[in-house]
């Protein structure tokens, strides 16, 4: 299956056009989460409301006084194997 572009295109901080949307995960009044191809997407502000929304074209349209547009990524302390201390280090057995 073809990947489709991610875009975003933001006019005055109250207009959002998005493409590359795989779904639309939660949609409330301070905020919009939004699964892209890449990645996670969350839009906050005001009055926030997804104005158009077409899956098949991996489309979104947000309307509202928008304060962030974050792209979380997840922690990657939880990732990385713990270091030894130079205390066990010294005297392991």
């Amino acid at each position: 299956m073809e990947e489709k572009e991610h875009n975003l295109k933001m006019e005055n901080r109250s207009f959002i056009e998005v493409t590359g949307i795989l779904e639309a995960d939660s949609s409330e009044e301070k905020e919009i989460n939004l699964k892209t191809t890449m990645g996670e997407l969350i839009i906050q502000g005001e009055d926030l409301q997804i104005r158009h929304l077409d899956l098949n074209a991996g489309m979104a349209v947000v309307k509202g006084k928008i304060s962030a547009i974050v792209y979380p990524v997840k922690d990657m302390r939880a990732k990385r194997p713990r270091k030894e201390s130079m205390f066990n280090r010294f005297f392991k057995g």
